[in-house]
């Protein structure tokens, strides 16, 4: 306990290395509060509609979202993820043109696959549950708004402009939501889930819109590195390129997918299998327990970029010391959460609903099950940034068709009960199988807990030696 003491005070020494880890540092700060704010928002979403909707219309509004998800992964074309790297490496390079080409040739095709993927999906409505249908525009509308706002918040890193894309996507299109749901229920036309759903899809296309809008005019307002570097367009073999883009996108996809796969299988046939109560129980509980891992993500963000350079340089023990650190800034905060979660985890579930306190069970489940996942460190992160992108891969395959067969075997019998134990044993399978891969692969512990016995063990002074 006195070592991880002395790690946590020295935290800060740990990141705020040179003025870059200060400014890096900052950025993630910035990130942590817009982030901190999107999850309020979301929270105070969640409680208006759950308690003026009701479990079951509020479980068919959590599946209408996650069914949206699940085909934005086909609309985008793995284009987000594509979209940091294509825009960073033409930056580099002085090519602003081609990444202001590349921002609007994205933007396109995510609205035409929206469309086409709309089309699509309409034709089979009549063998979704009767509940779940929606209308083909409305369907179009929710990927379009969803895919543009997935693809430009992401690009945006590669941009350079990190915090403008936390803004739009988790604070101005949640505070936009935030005010149409209240004047719904003011106006007492909050009688159904058209009404959310078409607030969903407009906030996000208006922000959507706004921060193409700002990473036009940053590229555009941008320094060329090279002579002419504003007007290096795509010129000849425009088709060439295009074919480029999509395909490095498209390979791409597998990342967004496994990470879907993991979040929204559940959801998605507890709605097809289960009631809709049971849909609304579970979104809630999740949305709470998903609070235990909060801080991980804030920490890998600052912590994982320096572990790459240090990997660079070959420079193990300042690579242990950051992932270390990152384990101390994410596990206090977990464990005290969950702890919260198992002291107070009723009350806070009776703020959406009195009917909501059935999910008490499946809540501390959950957050039990990334309380594991934060105990065995960034272990995937690591794989990641270390160059095992193969291995990483297959065993995102492996647990995610786990994760399906599970859910698909457990749903029907079980309900959301089910689904929060198939998630639970694939999430920690997952953990545990990257975990050794990284103890087999990669010359550091992840782990802070194991770290802390060697710690002590080197600090402890030897037997008979002068104080």
């Amino acid at each position: 306990m006195k070592a991880m003491l002395n790690r946590l005070k020295a935290a800060p020494g740990a990141l705020l290395g040179d003025s870059a880890r200060r400014a890096q540092l900052l950025d993630s700060a910035a990130t942590f509060l817009s982030r901190a704010c999107g999850t309020l928002l979301i929270f105070v979403i969640s409680v208006a509609l759950s308690r003026n909707l009701g479990a079951g219309d509020f479980g068919r509004y959590s599946f209408a979202l996650s069914f949206n998800y699940m085909l934005v992964i086909l609309v985008t074309l793995g284009l987000p993820v594509a979209g940091m790297k294509i825009t960073a490496r033409y930056l580099a390079r002085g090519r602003t043109g081609m990444a202001v080409h590349f921002l609007l040739f994205a933007a396109v095709l995510v609205v035409a696959m929206a469309a086409a993927v709309g089309l699509a999906v309409s034709t089979i409505q009549p063998w979704l549950p009767e509940a779940y249908r929606q209308p083909t525009g409305l369907t179009v509308l929710m990927l379009a708004s969803i895919g543009l706002m997935r693809l430009l918040a992401d690009t945006a890193r590669g941009v350079g402009q990190p915090l403008q894309g936390n803004l739009y996507e988790n604070v101005y299109s949640r505070l936009m939501i935030l005010a149409g749901v209240l004047w719904l229920v003011v106006t007492g036309r909050l009688d159904g889930v058209e009404g959310p759903i078409l607030l969903y899809a407009g906030a996000n296309l208006i922000s959507g819109i706004g921060l193409l809008v700002h990473l036009l005019r940053t590229l555009r307002a941008r320094p060329a590195a090279l002579p002419g570097g504003h007007g290096r367009g795509v010129g000849r073999g425009r088709v060439r390129i295009y074919r480029g883009w999509v395909g490095v996108s498209t390979v791409m996809m597998l990342t967004p997918v496994f990470f879907f796969v993991m979040a929204e299988t559940d959801i998605i046939l507890i709605g097809l299998f289960s009631t809709d109560e049971q849909v609304g129980l579970y979104q809630v509980a999740r949305r709470i327990a998903e609070l235990t891992t909060f801080c991980t993500l804030i920490a890998n963000v600052a912590a994982l970029p320096r572990f790459a350079s240090l990997h660079a340089k070959g420079d193990l023990r300042g690579m242990q010391a950051v992932v270390d650190t990152a384990n101390i800034l994410a596990l206090v905060p977990a464990a005290l959460v969950c702890a919260s979660i198992l002291a107070f985890g009723v009350p806070v579930l009776g703020v959406f609903g009195p009917e909501f306190t059935a999910g008490y069970a499946l809540c501390v489940l959950m957050a039990l099950t990334r309380l594991v996942d934060s105990l065995l460190g960034p272990a995937g992160e690591i794989l990641m940034m270390t160059g095992h992108h193969t291995r990483t891969m297959r065993v995102n395959l492996l647990f995610g068709a786990l994760n399906i067969a599970l859910n698909a075997l457990l749903v029907p019998r079980f309900g959301a009960t089910g689904a929060a134990a198939a998630t639970a044993v694939s999430l920690v399978g997952w953990k545990l199988w990257t975990y050794w891969l990284v103890r087999r692969h990669v010359p550091v512990e992840p782990c802070l807990l194991l770290r802390l016995p060697r710690r002590t063990r080197v600090a402890r002074p030897p037997l008979g030696a002068r104080p």
